[in-house]
């Protein structure tokens, strides 16, 4: 874990935040700039990914990552109420943990101030459909197959059986993404990965992303969510995030013309900064606009 904060004893609130990744993904970047603005924030790790311990390695799995949030909710409850004001916590996640984070806020109900889900995993089942439909039915039997032989290898403690987790569009991998996509996507990482990372995942992630479906706990969320959607996202799409803010209690959604891996950047990445800051200062009761006292 690492915590950003100029002054930790005088920040205001707190957010948890993390990707569907590991934090040297780029992470610093918000971490830094909340702090700029008078909120601290907790950026971690899940289990067996960059700094975090565990094994098998590069374990995508929504239950244990949901887990994992849980955890870190609990971590600062019970070790930071002497340093920053967890009585308002904030929670934020991109990609894949834009979709936890939803489930997470749904779950601790008016203990979280805000929630920021930003190109967020929302629905397993038409991810499912849109793969199938990229792929082909074969190979989405073949990567099932693969998922169960991944999963008996675990009953007899045998090393764990892997697939690329980016790669070709209707490749055998778990993200297909075209040339400007992939591209994109390395242009986030370190030049040196914390804890080994390297493209893979274990196959079972198969056997659960299917059913998991951030979108049916939008109606339970109590806190004030800010949307952030990309209007040429094919991994996440738009239509779906509108659809979660529409449902959601007090939801708002901002789209920029980028695709999913675009907003880590550039004038996407400033401009979204802006509204995020906005949108947490606003939600923890605080001025709009940053002053000496916040600092």
């Amino acid at each position: 874990m690492v915590m950003y904060s100029l002054n930790t004893l005088s920040s205001h609130t707190l957010t948890l935040c993390n990707t569907g990744a590991q934090k040297d993904f780029g992470l610093e970047i918000y971490g830094e700039r909340f702090a700029e603005a008078g909120i601290a924030s907790l950026i971690f790790d899940y289990r067996t990914f960059g700094g975090s311990g565990g094994e098998p390695r590069h374990w995508v799995s929504p239950s244990r990552h949901l887990e994992d949030w849980q955890s870190a909710v609990g971590y600062v409850q019970s070790q930071l109420g002497g340093t920053v004001d967890t009585s308002k916590l904030m929670l934020w996640g991109t990609s894949f943990a834009g979709g936890h984070v939803l489930v997470t806020a749904a779950k601790l109900g008016s203990n979280v101030t805000a929630v920021i889900s930003q190109v967020p995993f929302l629905d397993g089942k038409a991810s499912f459909a849109r793969s199938t439909k990229e792929r082909g039915l074969g190979k989405i039997i073949r990567a099932v197959i693969a998922a169960l032989h991944d999963s008996i290898r675990s009953l007899f403690h045998y090393p764990a059986a892997y697939y690329p987790l980016v790669g070709e569009p209707g490749g055998w991998n778990f993200m297909g993404l075209g040339e400007q996509d992939m591209a994109d996507y390395y242009a986030k990482h370190p030049a040196k990965y914390q804890g080994g990372w390297r493209n893979m995942a274990r196959c079972k992630l198969a056997l659960e992303v299917g059913n998991y479906r951030p979108i049916n706990f939008v109606p339970q969320i109590t806190a004030p969510v800010l949307y952030i959607a990309a209007t040429k996202d094919k991994l996440c799409p738009v239509d779906e995030v509108q659809a979660a803010a529409n449902i959601t209690a007090n939801g708002q959604l901002v789209a920029v013309d980028k695709s999913h891996f675009q907003v880590y950047s550039g004038d996407a990445l400033e401009y979204l900064l802006d509204k995020q800051v906005y949108f947490l200062r606003t939600a923890a009761g605080l001025p709009a606009v940053t002053t000496a006292e916040d600092s």
